[in-house]
Parts: C-alpha cells; structure tokens; sequence
C-alpha cells in the first residue's frame, strides 16, 4: 500500500526531513511521510536496551531480544520458571503501564513468556519463561511493550 511504500522509501531511521513530509492526505508520493497535527510522521530509535518506534498519534512500541539470566529449574506450582528478569524500556512511556508480550526464540521449545510483577512500570517490566518441565538451557525471547510516549 502506499503507506508501506513511503516508509520503506525514507532512507534512514529517525525523524523524517522537511522535504519528506506532507500535510495532504492525498499525497502519495513514495518517501513522504503524513504530518499530524504538529508531529512529524513516525520516528525511530535504538540504544542498549532495545529499539523504539513512535507514532504521531502517541502509541510508542518498544522491542529487544535478550537471553534470560537463568535456567528454567525453579518450581512454580506445577510448572519451572526461570528467574524474573528485568528489561529497562529503550524510551520511557508516559502514564500507565504499556502492555508487554514476548516468545521464546530459542533455547526452549514448548515454553512462554510471562510478563509482570510489581516492579514492571513505565519504564521497566519484569518478565520469566515457564514451561512444564524444568530445563537447563538460558532461553532467549523476544519482547514487546506498547504504550504512550505522549
């Protein structure tokens, strides 16, 4: 669609250069990128804790893929977790919690990712695989956040 082909257009991550934005909704110009309001189009970002996407509409989606700091070998009821781990967001939301969602990548077939814990906040989440049986590989998963940035 033409959305997917003025993305795809724009060069680089980040916020998109003058040339490249437009205010008519009609334009479809491969490269341009819709201005809303007074927000630019959709805007990138990376650093050490994974990477960013924010939309001008204010939704913010967060993303990193990373080992756990341990073996799933503790019991939970009738399950194994690993150790709860924490993620620091790449960019921190605004208000309430984001909601957070991850699957396991490698190191342990037929587990999940549960999110939660008093710690996770606006700018941190806790999270643990969990499977049926306990396992002494480092499972590696990654994570999505959702949420506001404004």
């Amino acid at each position: 669609n033409a959305a997917e082909a003025a993305l795809a257009a724009i060069p680089t991550y980040g916020t998109a250069a003058t040339a490249d934005v437009t205010t008519s909704a009609t334009d479809q110009t491969a490269g341009r990128v819709y201005k809303v309001g007074d927000d630019v189009g959709i805007t990138f970002g990376t650093n050490a804790n994974g990477e960013f996407t924010r939309f001008p509409d204010g939704t913010m989606i967060c993303t990193r893929t990373l080992a756990s700091s341990s073996q799933i070998i503790t019991a939970e009821a009738n399950l194994f977790r690993t150790a709860s781990n924490p993620w620091t967001y790449p960019s921190t939301f605004v208000g309430s919690a984001p909601k957070v969602s991850g699957f396991v990548v490698s190191g342990a077939a037929y587990s999940w990712v549960t999110s939660g814990g008093s710690n996770t906040s606006i700018s941190i989440a806790q999270w643990a695989v969990m499977r049926a049986g306990s396992l002494t590989a480092i499972p590696t998963v990654t994570l999505t956040a959702t949420g506001r940035w404004k």
